[in-house]
């Protein structure tokens, strides 16, 4: 047995004799409470950037969030005098758990809500929020076997999303919270923070002294400040441990929000360089491009297959079915990024962003979904993932980049190939079914860069691939199908012509009579390579053209 797997046991036992505790504190009504709660804000906390120095904020922001979940959990925990048995799930702000159905509790955790509520946003603002609520259960439906799981469940997350349409609402009602809403503020910000770009009063302002060896100081937001540091001891090898109560030592101790849960940084002895996009992208050969990969990707349908859980499982089966996600999001997929040079700068719950080179972003993509079809293929379940790839300047602000790998993903998620939707991946506006389209696309693409780059016989020509993308963008394709037929006499025509230049190779000419026939006779092939897809093949040659094109100019050294 593996020790992830000996861990997820050791877990389910724990909650299976934890949930019986709950139902027997409760008395006669053998019933307990499942509380939920969710981070709002994430996205915009990661990216929200403006600084050059992005690489390296993004490790210390993207760690804070999860140091904040954490300690949201802990919080509560506290306040219930409960253990950490008492969590089902807890990963990518979003954690649920169950306690006794006493009225001690009840009262407790409608303090410990309003005082976490009240915390962060002393500290973030509006930027970030949680919503909390619970509802009542039976040990009977938490053990799973009945029909009503799933609705307690459903009310849990309608209660929680209530809150979170009315995030600050608790705070409205706080002795100051009039003043604090409605009223000026005293003192105007006059500052810039170097990071955000967001104004600053001085009072909440601080100075950041050699960040990335500059010899300018910063001035950034003292949050700000704290995730700068934090980020830099994740850079030397870090990572955050709890502090212990009688903890004396120098580390660098963070406590998010002001919750009263904090972190200590220790050294595990495995300093990690934290490059710039810039370094990341960078090229031996001057004239060689450079760009840098965005990639967002997550599990499609992942709520309805938890609500699958909860009609048929328990809590139980639901808890190990997180933790095990969590574990390859965090673990598996980690791996991967550090093999590709790759930085995983999020990675919680069933999502992750991931920046790096471009070329070894879509490598990283290909391996995580292999690596998740092996991970899906032991659950025998019908599991996929989808994610979108944007390809952007090293200089482009990340926020920008987050939300056109965001599209991409979109696009991804909507794609439809012989019926099926999802289980894709999109890149250059081209959305592409993992098992039928993308295959097939990719070995396009290697064929014509192999030609590009042949040194030893004629090759074939760059104008080639500019001819076709020109016809793919005159065709005035709609819903797959050329409307412009007057493209297909013109190709067929500049084919021609580059078949009387390449006759002495065989390899090219191949390559060339393989696209005159696709795109004016398709069929079910591809370049030679079986294919189901709803494209027009001319589609699909100008994407695998557009992306040789990207890799040939990448490859120049």
């Amino acid at each position: 047995m593996s020790e992830t797997n000996k861990f997820i046991k050791e877990q389910t036992q724990r909650l299976e004799a934890t949930i019986d505790n709950c139902a027997k504190q409760s008395h006669d009504r053998q019933s307990l409470l499942l509380v939920s709660g969710d981070m709002s804000g994430i996205q915009p906390f990661l990216y929200q950037i403006v600084s050059s120095k992005a690489a390296k904020n993004l490790k210390g922001r993207s760690c804070y969030i999860d140091l904040l979940g954490k300690a949201v959990v802990r919080s509560l925990l506290k306040a219930l005098s409960l253990t950490e048995d008492y969590v089902i799930c807890e990963s990518g702000g979003t954690f649920v758990l169950v306690a006794p159905n006493i009225p001690d509790i009840t009262n407790k955790l409608d303090n410990a809500i309003r005082l976490i509520e009240k915390k962060i946003f002393e500290t973030h603002g509006t930027a970030l929020s949680v919503s909390i609520d619970s509802v009542e259960i039976t040990s009977q439906e938490a053990k799973g076997g009945t029909a009503t799981l799933a609705q307690r469940w459903n009310e849990v997350f309608a209660k929680r999303e209530l809150k979170k349409n009315a995030k600050c609402s608790s705070r409205m009602l706080d002795d100051d919270g009039y003043r604090v809403f409605f009223q000026p503020s005293r003192v105007s910000g006059n500052k810039t923070d170097a990071v955000t770009g967001e104004d600053i009063a001085d009072v909440d302002s601080a100075v950041v002294k050699d960040f990335d060896d500059s010899s300018k100081d910063l001035v950034v937001s003292k949050v700000n400040k704290t995730l700068i540091e934090l980020g830099e001891c994740l850079r030397d090898g870090c990572i955050p441990k709890p502090v212990e109560d009688n903890y004396k030592g120098n580390d660098f101790v963070i406590e998010p929000a002001g919750l009263g849960i904090k972190f200590r940084l220790v050294n595990d002895g495995d300093a990690t360089e934290v490059k710039t996009f810039e370094k990341m992208c960078e090229n031996a050969d001057e004239d060689a491009l450079e760009r840098l990969g965005v990639l967002r990707m997550d599990v499609d349908n992942l709520g309805s297959k938890f609500q699958e859980y909860a009609r048929t499982q328990s809590l139980v089966a639901y808890s190990a079915l997180s933790r095990e996600l969590d574990e390859f999001f965090k673990k598996d997929v980690y791996k991967l990024c550090c093999q590709e040079e790759c930085y995983l700068l999020y990675g919680g719950g069933d999502d992750l962003f991931v920046v790096g080179e471009w070329r070894n972003v879509i490598k990283l993509a290909t391996n995580i979904q292999d690596k998740f079809k092996q991970w899906a293929k032991v659950r025998n379940g019908d599991w996929s993932l989808s994610g979108g790839v944007a390809i952007v300047k090293a200089k482009y602000p990340i926020i920008e980049g987050a939300k056109e790998s965001g599209e991409e993903e979109d696009n991804a998620k909507n794609h439809n190939c012989d019926g099926l939707t999802k289980n894709s991946i999109s890149l250059m506006g081209t959305p592409l079914n993992w098992d039928k389209e993308f295959e097939p696309v990719i070995k396009l693409k290697d064929r014509v860069v192999q030609l590009l780059s042949n040194k030893e016989k004629e090759v074939l020509p760059k104008s080639f691939l500019n001819k076709v993308m020109m016809h793919a963008s005159k065709a005035s394709i709609k819903s797959h199908k050329v409307t412009d037929v007057s493209i297909y006499w013109q190709l067929t025509y500049d084919i021609k012509r580059a078949l009387e230049r390449a006759k002495n190779n065989e390899d090219v000419k191949d390559l060339l009579d393989c696209c005159r026939k696709d795109i004016c006779t398709p069929g079910d092939t591809l370049a030679g390579e079986k294919i189901v897809t709803n494209y027009h093949l001319l589609e699909l040659w100008a994407l695998a053209c557009r992306w040789a094109e990207l890799e040939y100019r990448s490859n120049k050294e």
